[in-house]
């Protein structure tokens, strides 16, 4: 996978994979997609009832998805998105 991130980030004018969610961050600023759960209305008490609700409603596709996401992790993205 990294060989995959470093790619996109030499596609748009990163220089390691490491760049990758910089450029792509930048990418949607400068076409007007730039946005966040918190631009969106969540706050950060939300994240556990979305944590699990996540759980609740989609678990036949958490169980069925290649990478098996704790409920921590889940909320690590969350709040990384915040």
């Amino acid at each position: 996978a990294p060989v995959k991130f470093a790619r996109i980030s030499s596609l748009l004018g990163g220089r390691s994979e490491k760049d990758c969610v910089k450029v792509i961050r930048r990418l949607l600023k400068w076409i007007g997609l730039e946005t966040s759960l918190s631009a969106e209305g969540v706050k950060a008490e939300d994240v556990e009832w979305m944590t699990e609700n996540a759980f609740r409603v989609s678990s036949a596709s958490i169980k069925n998805h290649p990478k098996v996401f704790t409920k921590e992790e889940v909320k690590a993205i969350y709040k990384e998105a915040l």
